[in-house]
């Protein structure tokens, strides 16, 4: 996911857009958190519109952990 958000970020700034209003949906919430935690200067407002719950992003690192119910 971090690669993907470097691509996009790499994207906006050839595009010449210094920032951007990110509105994702669904598993694209995952993409949008990660590009606005590993480039905010790029994102001026995110909004998320039902994220997919089956995944988290740990801030600092840079991948996805899937989310288990602890019932098994």
């Amino acid at each position: 996911m971090a690669a993907h958000a470097a691509e996009s970020a790499d994207l906006l700034r050839r595009l010449g857009i210094e920032r951007a209003r990110v509105l994702a949906h669904s598993s694209g919430c995952v993409f949008a958190l990660q590009l606005a935690l590993d480039h905010p200067e790029l994102v001026d407002h995110l909004a998320t519109m039902l994220p997919d719950t089956r995944t988290t992003i740990v801030p600092g690192e840079n991948h996805l952990l899937p989310l288990h119910d602890s019932a098994g």
